[in-house]
């Protein structure tokens, strides 16, 4: 409660008003499962040492402008069963924007290193406050942050899209400071992380590609 205290007074919370709702609310955050290849880890497990915050990045997206339906082709040719669904790049590819150029920069939420079986791999986490809606009720239970709901927000807000850019972003920032660095042995994926679901149970709001 005294981090939560001094970091909701540094951006201008009262402390004295906000600082015990705010840690009953994190700490259940921080104690969910994550799932996926991390099985009963939680944020909570990883070290300040292990993990990036906010990390900053840019790449050219080079000399030609890519368009819509190439960009998807691309995605649909390196398509795995853990990736996306199988008719994204097909929906993408009919997307509104026809062409892609300069830069791409932004931040990643978090990028943090956590074991595999015995080997350390890099991740991408991304931070999400959506309010899952799926019967259009305007209430939000907890199983409405059940896997196949998030699925269907990841697709209807282009969140796959999102980590693709982000997982690409982490793969050059490794190449460049691994020296054995490998895309197979060291990234080990993305989490988006629906922190209104994310209560303490395992397998609620925590999703894994």
């Amino acid at each position: 409660e005294k981090t939560v205290l001094e970091v909701a007074s540094r951006h201008s919370y009262s402390g004295q008003k906000w600082g015990k709702q705010l840690s009953e609310w994190l700490h259940p955050t921080l104690h969910t499962p994550l799932g996926g290849p991390l099985g009963t880890t939680c944020l909570s497990h990883i070290p300040k040492d292990e993990r990036l915050d906010e990390l900053a990045f840019d790449f050219s997206l080079g000399d030609k402008a890519i368009k819509s339906r190439d960009f998807s082709a691309a995605l649909a040719f390196g398509r795995s069963d853990n990736c996306f669904p199988d008719d994204y790049a097909t929906k993408l590819s009919n997307s509104s924007f026809n062409s892609m150029s300069g830069f791409f920069t932004g931040h990643i939420d978090l990028v943090f290193r956590a074991p595999v079986e015995g080997t350390e791999r890099w991740f991408v986490a991304d931070y999400k406050s959506n309010r899952l809606d799926p019967n259009k009720s305007k209430h939000y239970p907890l199983s409405n942050f059940t896997e196949p709901h998030m699925a269907h927000e990841m697709a209807h807000h282009n969140y796959h899209l999102q980590y693709v850019l982000y997982s690409l972003a982490l793969h050059r920032y490794l190449r460049s400071r691994i020296s054995d660095y490998s895309y197979e042995s060291h990234f080990g994926g993305a989490y988006y992380l629906f922190f209104r679901g994310m209560v303490g149970q395992a397998g609620y709001g925590s999703y894994f590609r």
